[in-house]
């Protein structure tokens, strides 16, 4: 009866410690261990599952790292691009999670350093001058990229200050 149980997905929560139990056998147990941090767990307050909250930080924190961009940035921007869907299309059709002119869909790591990448070239054309780099992201320097472009900022300074 107890291996019934346990043979379902558990999910044990220990301080910031996340343990996943993905395969049980009269012997062995397989467990993953997560170690939660910041970013994953607002993530996980989206409506992501625990995988897709790791693997999205995951490329967060790559992306962040190739570009110097800062995390919760890319976070924010993510957010209101695709609001953390990876097969998200526009009507303009920019794609995935950063809403780019080209996404693999399959491969976060590589979606989101590419969204990171070219905002980095956009802070480099507007002298590191966020907001700018933001509306030419988001379309260009026009009234609503610039609209568009404080609803990052002010989500960026919401989660800094432990939003």
């Amino acid at each position: 009866m107890i291996m019934k149980i346990l043979s379902a997905m558990l999910l044990l929560v220990l301080g910031t410690t996340v343990f996943t139990v993905t395969s049980i056998s009269r012997t062995i147990v397989i467990v993953h261990k997560y170690e939660t941090d910041k970013l994953v767990r607002i993530l996980s307050s989206h409506n992501l599952s625990l995988d897709e909250s790791h693997r999205i930080a995951r490329s967060i924190k790559l992306a962040s790292r190739e570009t110097g961009i800062p995390e919760l940035l890319i976070f924010s921007l993510m957010k209101t691009e695709s609001s953390f869907r990876r097969n998200a299309v526009s009507k303009k059709n920019y794609k995935g999670l950063m809403q780019t002119p080209k996404a693999t869909f399959d491969y976060a790591e590589v979606d989101v350093l590419y969204g990171a990448m070219i905002l980095k070239e956009k802070l480099r054309l507007a002298n590191n001058d966020l907001k700018l780099a933001l509306a030419l992201y988001k379309g260009g320097n026009n009234k609503l990229a610039h609209k568009q472009a404080a609803e990052v900022i002010e989500i960026y300074d919401s989660y800094k200050k432990g939003g």
